[in-house]
């Protein structure tokens, strides 16, 4: 029997899903071609959210089949105009895909593929992205918004919901059940415990570079120095706790970006017990998580944040805002089990939130087996697995015909512009 052809469009080499492509291709199912954008990330570029020049410092690249397409300019930002690759289209012509994955709809390129798809008469067009509703705008920009989203997804053939907030989301824009193939965002869990080697000794050396004691509890805020990270709410919430328990515990404050003066100030205020680490690259990163206790996830605007999911492996116990797209019972962070959940921008409620984590140790141990239990549903293995069985059925699947893509549009005719993404 021929094994489906499965095309991917991705804008350019990203670190958490280049092992699934290699573990796709390992299992030898399905034969695999990601379509890259653009060469960011296997060579330097400037990330305005870091503020600085880099490349990662893992492989990309090996073990799968791939292209890097010829691009109209070297994107400075990820951006509708920015990622444009008018050969998109000859690209797919020679591979002949029986799916296409589409990472949303933000870009031009992805767009030129849909509608490649469409011409073609026989490509299924899957979508798998992060998206989410909870990101609130003005009422014109969700109706205008609301019409473009429609629009594309009138014309996909189906969805890979990576959790409870993106399957909800797929159904607003009216993608019925049959057609959503859960998978999750993965994280390579393997090659992330080998990074960090024998954790407990990547805890120890971490904290004696930053000086920190090894019974101090540590809340470690991972991410772009940037406004909608909130990590300045972070630094917040530790000053307000009493004083007796901030002697007891830290703050790290992993990454960098423009807010660094910002959140220097903050930390000048914690008497040494707030620390800005600054860029740390992909290589380091799993021993920087097995320093801590505790991930705080305060953004007012995070999908599906796989910071989360990486700090699950090392059982690590997650405070995470209202406002991030991976709460839910079947997602990763599941409020009772693995975490609390307190509303974004409530800095008293956050600092609640870590006093409880402090206090309440018996609810913490149970925290930290749940969120192991977690991350074995969210290794690359098992999304590598759940990808091939989506690109299976949607195969098998009666074609979409022009009555339910036309049924996807009707909530435009209502004015139902209810949702804030």
């Amino acid at each position: 029997m021929k094994k489906p052809r499965l095309a991917v469009i991705n804008t350019h080499p990203i670190q958490h899903f280049a092992p699934l492509w290699a573990e796709i291709a390992r299992r030898g199912e399905i034969d695999l071609r990601v379509l890259y954008c653009s060469d960011w990330g296997v060579k330097e570029y400037k990330d305005p959210g870091f503020d600085r020049t880099f490349r990662w410092d893992v492989d990309l690249l090996s073990g799968y089949d791939y292209e890097i397409l010829p691009i109209l300019k070297r994107p400075e930002e990820l951006s509708f105009r920015e990622v444009d690759n008018p050969e998109v289209g000859r690209a797919l012509d020679r591979f002949q895909p029986d799916v296409l994955v589409l990472f949303g709809y933000s870009t031009r390129t992805n767009w030129r593929a849909l509608a490649w798809a469409r011409r073609s008469g026989r490509t299924r067009v899957l979508v798998f992205s992060d998206s989410e509703l909870k990101h609130e705008r003005p009422l014109l920009v969700r109706a205008a918004k609301e019409a473009v989203v429609r629009a594309f997804y009138s014309q996909v053939d189906g969805a890979m919901p990576v959790g409870n907030c993106n399957a909800a989301y797929y159904r607003h824009y009216g993608l019925p059940g049959d057609v959503l193939y859960p998978c999750p965002y993965p994280v390579d869990g393997s090659r992330f415990l080998a990074a960090a080697g024998d954790a407990a000794e990547a805890r120890a050396s971490v904290r004696r570079e930053l000086g920190i004691p090894e019974g101090d509890f540590v809340f470690g805020s991972i991410g772009k120095y940037i406004p909608r990270k909130r990590h300045a709410d972070v630094a917040a919430a530790f000053l307000r706790l009493p004083g007796e328990l901030r002697e007891t515990c830290r703050v790290l404050l992993i990454g960098d970006g423009p807010d660094r003066e910002v959140l220097a100030a903050l930390a000048a205020q914690g008497e040494g017990r707030i620390c800005l680490t600054g860029f740390i690259n992909q290589s380091r990163m799993p021993a920087y998580f097995a320093a801590c206790d505790a991930l705080v996830v305060a953004s007012d605007h995070d999908p599906h944040p796989l910071v989360v999911t990486e700090g699950l492996f090392l059982g690590l116990p997650v405070i995470a805002s209202d406002r991030i797209g991976c709460i839910g019972p079947d997602d990763t962070v599941r409020p009772g089990e693995n975490g609390l959940v307190y509303a974004a921008g409530n800095v008293e409620e956050l600092s609640r939130a870590m006093r409880e984590m402090l206090v309440d140790r018996s609810k913490y141990n149970q925290f930290r087996e749940q969120s192991r239990r977690i991350a074995a549903t969210q290794d690359t293995r098992v999304a590598a697995a759940k990808l091939t069985e989506a690109v299976v059925r949607s195969l098998k699947a009666e074609p979409t015909t022009i009555k339910e893509r036309a049924r996807r549009l009707l909530p435009l005719a209502r004015g139902d512009w209810s949702s804030h993404s």
